[in-house]
């Protein structure tokens, strides 16, 4: 993962560009890999996993493919859980708008039941 990154950004930097342009190429690249569909599989990496993940954003870091004062990867995880629930509960043509609609309306139904 970090070696088709190091890739991109090498030949970007050939190209004479580096800094905030150098870091969309690994936003772009790396952390769309790290990030994807992270809401559904998060929970299930262990602390070794995770720590190798993070190891990859830190070299990233070193290697100035990313800013110095980059997100740590509990913060990329929540950022992508945020923008997941987000998207929704906002978009009604969401795939999954009509199961948080339902259980919303049973939450309900429930509070009101016991009242």
């Amino acid at each position: 993962m970090l070696w088709d990154v190091a890739r991109a950004t090498l030949l970007v930097q050939s190209h004479g560009l580096s800094g905030p342009v150098l870091w969309d190429v690994a936003r772009a690249t790396l952390l769309v890999q790290i990030t994807y569909v992270s809401p559904s599989w998060r929970r299930f990496i262990n602390a070794d996993e995770a720590n190798k993940l993070q190891t990859i954003l830190n070299k990233a870091k070193r290697l100035n493919f990313l800013p110095s004062d980059f997100s740590a990867l509990e913060e990329l995880f929540d950022s992508a859980d945020s923008a997941l629930y987000s998207a929704v509960l906002t978009i009604p043509e969401h795939v999954l708008h009509p199961v948080v609609l339902a259980r919303k309306q049973v939450a309900i139904y429930v509070n009101v039941a016991m009242a």
